[in-house]
């Protein structure tokens, strides 16, 4: 018979939470490479895979709309948090981006600093931080445009931008045309249209609607069927793009709505009693880490692949994931472990 714990007993985010690890283990995935052999691993890592940063996205803006709302000055700590969280992760990362400048891009050395500004505020130092620059201004732009444009327009001016970031994902089936022209101009000095104007502010926008029209009849009835059938879509859209593959999959049609769904299903589902061995709060706290941690032990594993792929008949993305992943946790628990012994010494995350 498995074992409740009495306190908190019933916790109405159990399954998101739970669902949030399983994301932070897509990214890390997404990350490794090559898994499975084609074509589950186009539909596993471009498609399941890619599903997992929007619903932190949709999470961030559902749950910071909901405690400004009780407490206006939460605001001011969420961004404090974040900030500093933003600048320790970016020192941390500093010296694998400075590498990577090195091996990858005939970068002159007096153009460093111009590099480090360009990853502190747009890039991230490293790959994945990209994440916080979108973060912010796809949060200040959501602010903003509630408060000047109002809910309805803003709906639309944010999908208009997002539709911009389909043009990468569907660039095979655009080829030679004046917008696929211009995409790759665009391209050419911004990178990626993954960031702060044209990806983030959508799924913001969506956690934001969530809670303040939680009690609407469409974000309340039939959304088990709503979310099964924005899954069916976006695996009869990955199929199209299967058949003829574009730039990336970052941006996806089905992507918004099954985003939406998927959260409000999450959140909607009865509370649920929580196993004794379950500590959800240590779960976030992994979350958290496996997320941003990842590719410390990742880059170090990719020195000693070549060595160990030798007589395995594995993928070198399979061999990653199973040697990164365990080493993810370790350090984490590192992490979590520093924290309590640290007497709130260290207070970043």
């Amino acid at each position: 018979m498995i074992s409740f714990s009495k306190r908190n007993c019933y916790n109405k985010y159990f399954f998101l939470t739970l669902t949030q690890y399983i994301a932070s283990i897509l990214i890390i995935m997404i990350h490794c490479g090559r898994i499975f052999s084609p074509p589950i691993d186009f539909f596993f890592r471009s498609l399941i895979c890619k599903t997992a940063v929007p619903l932190f996205l949709v999470s961030t803006g559902y749950f910071v709309r909901k405690k400004v709302i009780r407490n206006e000055s939460y605001k001011k700590i969420w961004w404090k948090r974040q900030i500093k969280n933003y600048f320790f992760l970016s020192a941390i990362y500093l010296p694998f981006g400075l590498m990577y400048i090195h091996q990858k891009i005939n970068l002159a050395l007096i153009f460093y600093p111009v590099a480090l500004l360009v990853g502190i505020g747009y890039l991230g130092t490293y790959y994945h931080l990209w994440y916080f620059p979108a973060l912010f201004l796809g949060m200040v732009l959501v602010s903003f445009g509630i408060k000047r444009l109002g809910i309805k327009v803003s709906i639309i001016f944010f999908a208009l931008l997002y539709s911009f970031g389909l043009i990468e994902t569907y660039s095979s089936y655009l080829d030679n045309m004046k917008i696929d022209q211009l995409f790759y101009v665009y391209k050419k000095y911004f990178f990626t249209p993954r960031n702060g104007i044209f990806y983030t502010p959508l799924f913001i926008l969506l956690g934001f609607l969530i809670c303040d029209f939680q009690k609407h009849s469409f974000l309340i009835n039939r959304i088990k069927e709503k979310l099964f059938f924005c899954t069916v879509l976006m695996f009869f859209e990955g199929y199209v793009l299967y058949l003829n593959q574009g730039l990336d999959t970052n941006f996806l049609l089905s992507l918004p709505l099954f985003s939406l769904f998927l959260f409000l299903w999450l959140i909607q589902r009865e509370p649920q009693k929580i196993p004794i061995f379950f500590n959800l709060q240590k779960i976030k706290e992994y979350t958290k880490y496996y997320f941003f941690f990842h590719l410390i032990p990742l880059e170090l594993v990719k020195f000693f692949v070549p060595q160990i792929m030798e007589g395995v008949s594995l993928t070198k993305g399979a061999i990653l994931l199973i040697i990164t992943l365990p080493l993810t946790h370790i350090l984490s628990f590192g992490v979590i472990q520093l924290k309590k012994w640290s007497l709130g010494i260290f207070t970043f995350f």
